[in-house]
């Protein structure tokens, strides 16, 4: 019996609970060995908040689940969701349903879709950041703290933006990381 990864829609917010409710159910019914994995894409932030700065974790996918499920290999075009697991899936409380292929057979996703999310660590993480050449930003920490300049260069692998600022009435660049500056 081999796994496919399927994504599954559920309440918004409810991800976790459901995720620890349809291993239960697994566990619960003695079919822990239809299910594999449960995954809930994540990804770290560093925000500002109240003029501290927070790491918060944010979902990437708010509202879906992808979960890894006992297949079959059927005459199909995708190998067939074992029954007994779609129904174990189905009998939780806040899935929605199966996303793609029909209702009662869903297609699985290919293994290169999920991948990335499967091991993040083999990715490269970059910073992300909203802030863009030209735009007006506010130095948060720093020697510079509350000055406020233009954005000249950003370097998003290095995490750092350049920034023209005014020091004794003249424009000066100045490299900051891109955690220190705010949009104005």
């Amino acid at each position: 019996m081999t796994h496919q990864w399927y994504a599954l829609q559920i309440s918004t917010n409810q991800e976790k609970k459901t995720s620890e409710q349809i291993t239960e159910i697994f566990t619960r019914n003695q079919r822990p060995e239809l299910l594999g994995r449960i995954l809930m894409p994540t990804e770290t932030e560093l925000v500002l908040r109240n003029g501290q700065k927070k790491l918060i974790e944010r979902k990437l996918f708010p509202g879906y689940l992808f979960v890894q499920l006992a297949a079959e290999e059927g005459g199909g075009s995708w190998p067939a969701i074992n029954q007994e697991a779609w129904y174990l899936v189905k009998t939780a409380s806040k899935v929605l349903g199966f996303i793609g292929g029909t209702p009662d057979s869903p297609k699985p996703l290919n293994v290169s879709e999920i991948q990335q999310y499967i091991d993040p660590t083999e990715q490269q993480q970059k910073p992300k950041t909203k802030i863009q050449k030209g735009q007006n930003v506010r130095v948060v920490d720093g020697p510079f703290k509350d000055f406020i300049g233009v954005v000249q260069v950003v370097d998003v692998e290095r995490g750092n933006a350049e920034v023209a600022v005014q020091v004794f009435g003249r424009a000066t660049n100045v490299s900051f990381s891109i955690h220190d500056l705010i949009l104005e």
